[in-house]
């Protein structure tokens, strides 16, 4: 297995004989990676690996020169891809043949989410220096039912008029994520806990602890176990008013 330990993108020189839960991807922009080898080529397979279909626009790849490539593709999902019902990523390093997990054209987005994330300096595994190297992924969870923490200091004057002081607004969000793997879920909390996380390309925080769901799970096609987690995402900026 070659791959970064806490990224979401898997590449084999085998091909499992279960599939396991595919990635959805709406444009080929949804992904940005860090990868271990050098990477020559790359094309789209099939769920068995067979040849489907060229890059629209080929990989951008930079290199550290030591021991790390960043890819990050751009474009559409060529459309032999679109309709399959499922498609590989297929990597050639050093003459060998990689490929990826399962990924699924979704057209309808509103199921899922964009994640984009990164620190200044390197953090769980991932060599970061700014924000040129972001792990891009979108992945099947929602950001919805926004609430408002609000906190007012307010203050009686000598006519007992109430007077404000300072309001604070907050804006924070559920996260929910569809049923998946608990090793998923470990990835998205690697990837929730970075200096900057934007999600649909708003900038958010995770406010509390990610819960998994233990009581109510489903077998995959695979036998394994799949939950649902939950956290809570706040806005990275608090609008004040400061009345003095």
């Amino acid at each position: 297995m070659i791959m970064f330990e806490n990224t979401f993108l898997k590449f084999s020189t085998t091909i499992a004989e279960c599939t396991e839960q595919p990635i959805p991807i709406n444009k080929m922009s949804d992904l940005a990676f860090f990868y271990p080898l050098t990477y020559t080529t790359s094309d789209i397979v099939d769920i068995d690996g067979d040849y489907l279909a060229s890059f629209l626009l080929p990989p951008e790849q930079f290199y550290d020169g030591t021991t790390w490539f960043y890819i990050r593709y751009d474009g559409n999902v060529p459309d032999a891809a679109k309709n399959a019902q499922c498609f590989r990523i297929r990597v050639v390093s050093a003459g060998a043949n990689y490929y990826s997990q399962p990924f699924t054209f979704t057209e309808n987005i509103t199921d899922t989410s964009y994640l984009l994330y990164y620190s200044i300096k390197q953090v769980f595994g991932f060599p970061y220096d700014d924000d040129t190297y972001a792990n891009r992924i979108r992945l099947p969870l929602k950001i919805e039912k926004p609430k408002f923490p609000q906190q007012d200091e307010i203050y009686i004057d000598a006519m007992g008029v109430r007077r404000l002081l300072t309001s604070r607004v907050d804006k924070e969000y559920t996260l929910e994520t569809d049923y998946l793997s608990v090793e998923m879920h470990e990835k998205i909390i690697v990837a929730l806990s970075h200096n900057f996380v934007f999600i649909n390309d708003e900038q958010l925080q995770r406010s509390g602890a990610y819960e998994i769901d233990y009581e109510n799970e489903l077998l995959s096609d695979c036998g394994e176990k799949l939950y649902k987690g939950t956290a809570r995402m706040a806005r990275n900026t608090t609008l004040l008013n400061l009345n003095c």
